[in-house]
């Protein structure tokens, strides 16, 4: 596995289970820049590439934060992380291709306003049943 972190329960629970999934896209998750963004899906464990998260680990390997974990995008390809500081687990948005304008090299990851418990709520359709 790419993640030598481990993972959280909650989510690690959520892979067995739902093994990932696409997200409703009523409701924005808001970042500590004031910008609001969506949900596109949260993934899952050996899938093809654009929806597993080893994959998307292993492409931004040396783009991310230290102690993170890939789990899931918005629709434009910004990534949501689960980011380790002081043994707590926290949502955030990594927006490696800088398309907010308050991104640039030195600064991309802001905080979410959600808990993980939060927005594994958001998944309406499992890739389990798919895969």
């Amino acid at each position: 596995m790419a993640c030598s972190l481990g993972l959280p329960t909650q989510y690690a629970e959520f892979l067995a289970t739902r093994n990932g999934g696409t997200c409703r896209q009523d409701q924005t998750i808001r970042l500590s820049n004031g910008s609001e963004v969506l949900c596109d899906c949260l993934f899952g464990l050996d899938l093809e590439p654009g929806i597993d998260f080893q994959f998307w680990q292993k492409e931004l390997e040396g783009e991310l934060p230290k102690d993170c974990v890939v789990i899931g995008n918005d629709p434009g390809g910004a990534v949501f992380i689960l980011l380790k500081d002081r043994g707590i687990w926290k949502v955030m948005y990594y927006d490696h291709a800088h398309q907010l304008p308050s991104s640039d090299v030195e600064g991309s990851t802001y905080d979410c306003d959600i808990s993980l418990h939060d927005l594994l709520t958001f998944v309406t359709d499992d890739f389990l049943a798919k895969a």
